[in-house]
């Protein structure tokens, strides 16, 4: 069997990747799990802050943020603590110091100019989350900077490397897209996206759900030329069923020629069905799948049905 050629619906869609550089992932990297954060640890590390140990600072200034330790939280007091972490050449400290410029809190101006200068002291000082807010500031063009993708996809790329899940992601999209001066490169993409749900990344699933479909275009190509054909079965099935009440069809003859017809659409479904059976676990066809095929080399209508009409499909 095949058909004359395929009506593709063409959906609008675009895609890109939308960086936050608010608190949000921040915020919940911040606020992990406060096991080991007694008053007694908190006492410890005010001892070793007191003396001006400068990773001590930077965790007091967390304990004061987020209330830890018995302390009440209190942005204010804990600003001062990152002040003085960050002078001292502390990453985390400046990190926390530009997340408090980034986002206007313990009573700063936002300043986006201040806070790539504490991202940047904490990105050379080897702190993962400063590299990938540098990366987002270096993607936009913001705090001062160029807009360089290059650049970004540098940071962001230190970034995934040093394990941040959101950094992961979106150096998958920069493979999908072929941003940044990468080529495209769907199976890396797929690699990122996994490495990225793996390290927790509440959007990565998505990605990898995505693509691991996509990576069965060839497939879905059979899925929607045959899901095409039974909707045009189905509507010539509707027309065929109204023309029995029109008058010129009321002969026995022309009923027979009806049946006829009938008879034959009803074959045709019933091997498409079968057709359509190794391709069932893909579900229904959407939209997105029709804009992916549509960025495929085309394929005839002849070829597509010899393909994907034979017994074992493709």
């Amino acid at each position: 069997m095949s058909r004359a050629g395929l009506s593709w619906v063409v959906p609008a869609i675009m895609f890109g990747v939308i960086f936050c550089l608010g608190l949000g992932s921040s915020t919940a990297q911040a606020s992990e799990g406060a096991s080991g954060r007694s008053p007694a640890s908190l006492e410890r590390l005010m001892t070793a802050a007191e003396a001006g140990e400068p990773a001590a600072l930077a965790a007091v200034g967390e304990y004061q943020q987020f209330g830890w330790g018995g302390l009440s939280p209190d942005e204010a007091a804990a600003l001062d603590w990152y002040r003085r972490a960050a002078a001292a050449g502390n990453a985390r400290g400046a990190l926390r110091l530009g997340l408090f410029y980034n986002g206007g809190l313990g009573g700063l101006t936002r300043n986006q100019a201040e806070a790539r200068r504490w991202f940047s002291q904490a990105a050379e000082g080897g702190e993962p989350w400063a590299m990938q807010h540098l990366a987002s500031y270096y993607q936009q063009g913001l705090g001062g900077l160029p807009q360089d993708r290059s650049r970004a996809l540098h940071w962001r790329r230190q970034a995934a490397e040093g394990g941040v899940g959101e950094a992961m992601r979106a150096l998958g999209s920069a493979y999908e897209i072929g941003e940044g001066g990468l080529s495209i490169d769907l199976a890396v993409a797929l690699d990122w996206y996994r490495r990225a749900q793996a390290a927790g990344d509440p959007r990565a699933g998505v990605e990898v759900e995505r693509l691991e479909r996509l990576a069965r275009l060839s497939e879905l190509v059979c899925l929607a030329y045959i899901d095409d054909g039974l909707a045009d079965l189905r509507a010539e099935r509707a027309v065929l069923d109204a023309l029995p009440a029109l008058p010129r069809f009321a002969s026995a003859e022309a009923r027979a020629r009806l049946d006829g017809v009938g008879r034959d659409i009803a074959a045709e479904m019933r091997a498409l069905e079968s057709a359509r059976e190794p391709f069932a676990g893909l579900g229904q066809i959407t939209d997105l799948d029709r804009y992916h095929i549509r960025q495929r080399p085309s394929e005839t209508g002849t070829v597509i049905a010899a393909r994907c009409l034979s017994p074992t499909g493709s």
